[in-house]
């Protein structure tokens, strides 16, 4: 199932406090399953001057409970405020921005999280697809499995969320080698990866996986903790700029596969985690590319935190060598914000 989007006009009033506004056009290549079906049928129609803007989706309903209130809007525009000052609009700001090609790669909910509201990986696609779409010159296609030589051939940037069977439930190791090989030629030729939450399990191939993005989750060695809330941001890592704290009751991992600094990779946020501060965002670059990875991602309601949001944005961005603000103005899209 692939769902390719390219955003129409819209209007945006951020700097005023109000909610973007956006109309995306879908269209469906191939097999379709019953969730890309119903998004496109429920995705707005395309705009134009006999048609008012359509309203922007609400955010995920929440389900668990736990769930953190929603942000204070001002809040998240003194972070962005800030952030403006440190990486100004260029004074030409007429140029169009540069085409980007974004590859969601999702994968059905594993079993091991059955439950709604968590690891939906289809409702991020989803989502994720429509909202990417508001942004200019982005085109977005999602998967709900590893990508085709095509994919990978035609993509600036592929983000990851799903249980990863394509390395969890794979036993040869031919089959991984060549899955690297994937990850290792899209990363020379300067494309961006980006990998949430349960996409770093890898089970028993977790030191083939870590090797490409520093660290990797195997199931019976790894540890994790519901709740965890502390994301303790390393201040001086350029997408932490505006932050002062970043809180949220999401899932941390540890005792993962792999070793950060001999990857040569920054960690962007920790947790204490058995008294000692945990890996949870990072940043490396390997060669002309980079990889971004967020052990944040359990829960749905995370995806429509717009502080969330702002990190995840801002390392999809950096993967690709882009302005890490260029996806701010959708992070209250469907978001769970109030005045």
């Amino acid at each position: 199932m692939q769902v390719r989007m390219q955003r129409r006009p819209y209007e945006v009033l951020f700097a005023l406090g109000l909610t973007l506004v956006c109309s995306a056009q879908v269209e469906a290549a191939g097999e379709q399953s019953a969730a890309a079906t119903s998004y496109a049928a429920a995705a707005p129609r395309p705009n134009d001057e006999d048609l008012p803007l359509q309203p922007p989706f609400e955010a995920a309903p929440v389900i668990l409970p736990g769930a953190p209130p929603p942000r204070k809007r001002a809040a998240v525009a003194a972070i962005l405020n800030s952030s403006r000052t440190v990486h100004p609009t260029p004074e030409d700001s007429s140029m169009p921005e540069p085409a980007l090609r974004i590859l969601l790669c999702a994968s059905e909910k594993d079993a091991a999280h059955g439950r709604p509201g968590a690891h939906d990986y289809p409702l991020w696609r989803d989502r994720w697809a429509r909202l990417l779409s508001c942004a200019d010159g982005i085109i977005v296609d999602a998967s709900d499995r590893w990508p085709t030589a095509e994919q990978w051939g035609r993509s600036d940037l592929v983000v990851f969320n799903s249980y990863n069977p394509a390395w969890a439930l794979e036993k040869e190791v031919t089959k991984i080698e060549a899955l690297g090989r994937d990850l290792d030629a899209f990363l020379a030729r300067g494309g961006g990866l980006v990998f949430i939450h349960f996409s770093l399990n890898a089970s028993s191939h977790a030191v083939a996986l870590a090797q490409r993005v520093g660290l990797a989750w195997q199931g019976g060695v790894g540890r994790y903790r519901h709740g965890a809330s502390d994301w303790l941001l390393t201040k001086d890592h350029p997408l932490a700029v505006g932050f002062t704290e970043f809180t949220i009751p999401d899932e941390s991992y540890w005792n993962m596969t792999g070793n950060l600094a001999a990857a040569g990779a920054d960690v962007l946020a920790a947790s204490i985690e058995q008294n000692a501060p945990q890996p949870q965002m990072w940043t490396r670059e390997v060669g002309p590319g980079r990889a971004f990875v967020s052990v944040p991602g359990h829960y749905t309601w995370t995806f429509d935190d717009p502080l969330y949001r702002l990190l995840i944005f801002r390392g999809m961005m950096w993967s690709v060598r882009q302005p890490i603000d260029r996806l701010a103005p959708l992070t209250t899209i469907g978001a769970r914000v109030e005045d």
